[in-house]
C-alpha cells in the first residue's frame, strides 16, 4: 500500500520501444500499479510530455489506485490519462484529467474485468480519436462533467456506462474516425448496458460534426439503452 500526499509526478523524456505495449502492458507509464498493489493519491499531480505514456496504468486482481483532489495532464499523442486493465479498480474524487493530442483518452478502462468510478471529478480532451472515455468494462460517472473538443463521448465495446447528474460536451467524431459521425460508438461482439440519469449530453454547434452527428452509433452490437431525465 502507497500513499502520495502534495506530490508531483513528472515524465518528461523515456521512450519504448514497442509503443503498443504502452496500452497492453503499461510500459513507459509515468505510474503503474499492479500484482494487488494499492495506491492513494492526494492533492498530487502528474504530467506527461512522451508519446505512449499512461499517466497512470492499473492492473490486476486487488489492485485500486484513488485519487483524491488531484490532477493528471497529457501533452503528446497516444497519452492516456488514466488506464484500468484487468480486474483493477480506478476511483477519482475531485480530480481532473486533461489530455491535448490525438489517440488520447482521458479514461481508459480496457478489460471487460476492469471498474473505474468518478465522482465530482472533470475530464477534457482536445485531440482528434481522444473521447472523454473508452470502455470494456464498467464505468461510473456521478455529479462530474467532460468535454471532448475534438472527439466523441465515448467509445464502448462491451460493460455497463452509468452517467448520473453529468452535463458532457463532445465534438461528435474526428477527422480520422472511419465511422459516422456520432457521440458513442458502440460496437463490438460482447453486450454494452448504458444508464443515463439526469444528465446533459450536447453535441456542440459550433465544431464541424454537428449538423450529421448522431447521438447514439450502434454497430452489430447488443446495447441496452436507458434514459431517465436526460
Amino acid at each position: 500500500i502507497v500513499t502520495l500526499r502534495d506530490s508531483s509526478i513528472k515524465k518528461y523524456n523515456g521512450t519504448t520501444s514497442i509503443p503498443s505495449k504502452s496500452e497492453e502492458i503499461g510500459l513507459n507509464s509515468a505510474i503503474a500499479v499492479s500484482y494487488g498493489s494499492q495506491l492513494k493519491i492526494t492533492n498530487s499531480k502528474i504530467e506527461s510530455t512522451v508519446e505512449y505514456v499512461n499517466g497512470i496504468y492499473a492492473s490486476g486482481q486487488k489492485t485500486k489506485v484513488s485519487l483524491i483532489d488531484s490532477e493528471i495532464k497529457n501533452y503528446a499523442v497516444h497519452n492516456n490519462g488514466a488506464v484500468v486493465a484487468t480486474s483493477a479498480t480506478l476511483e477519482l474524487e475531485h480530480t481532473d484529467i486533461i489530455t491535448k493530442y490525438p489517440h488520447s483518452p482521458a479514461i481508459l478502462v480496457k478489460s471487460k474485468y476492469g471498474n473505474a468510478t468518478l465522482n465530482n471529478s472533470m475530464l477534457e480532451t482536445n485531440g482528434s480519436s481522444s473521447p472523454l472515455f473508452k470502455s470494456s468494462g464498467t464505468l461510473t460517472i456521478e455529479n462530474s462533467t467532460g468535454t471532448a473538443n475534438g472527439s466523441r463521448f465515448a467509445v464502448l465495446t462491451g460493460g455497463k456506462l452509468t452517467i448520473k447528474n453529468t452535463t458532457l460536451i463532445s465534438a461528435g467524431a474526428s477527422n480520422d474516425d472511419e465511422e459516422l459521425a456520432s457521440g458513442f460508438l458502440i460496437r463490438g461482439k460482447e453486450p454494452t448496458d448504458i444508464v443515463l440519469k439526469d444528465s446533459s449530453l450536447n453535441i456542440n454547434s459550433k465544431l464541424p460534426y454537428y449538423k450529421t452527428a448522431i447521438l447514439f452509433n450502434i454497430l452489430d452490437s447488443t446495447t441496452t439503452l436507458s434514459l431517465t431525465k436526460t
